[in-house]
């Protein structure tokens, strides 16, 4: 099941990037940032590093309830022990992204959804 969502996601992004959106849309606009997001989220699940330093810190795109589009950043992160990681700390605790990928990959399958209803490609 894994594999096939991947290559949604893989097919999804592939197009976004092949052709000329309707950016005159705000919503496909929204759609585009999100899935950004998302793929930015699966390509660092388990960056333990960034320049900021640190993790890197999830992205969560969402509509709030006066329907703006917002994008949080999660502060949060998991701890992992693995003392010999180049980034474990005194006790060997590892701060790793606090990224699920399984939910990653079913949000970027919605926002694609969502995009598919909404938007047309020129």
């Amino acid at each position: 099941m894994t594999k096939i969502l991947f290559t949604t996601m893989f097919l999804f992004l592939s197009t976004a990037s092949a052709f000329d959106f309707d950016y005159e849309s705000e919503e496909c606009l929204n759609i585009k940032l999100a899935t950004d997001a998302i793929a930015s989220n699966i390509a660092n699940v388990e960056t333990t590093r960034t320049p900021e330093g640190g993790p890197y810190l999830r992205l969560y795109p969402y509509y709030d309830q006066d329907g703006n589009f917002q994008i949080y950043q999660y502060s949060s992160s998991l701890l992992e022990y693995e003392p010999g990681h180049p980034d474990a700390n005194e006790y060997g605790l590892v701060r790793y992204p606090h990224i699920n990928l399984e939910k990653e990959i079913e949000s970027i399958v919605e926002w694609s959804l969502e995009f598919k209803r909404d938007c047309r490609i020129e």
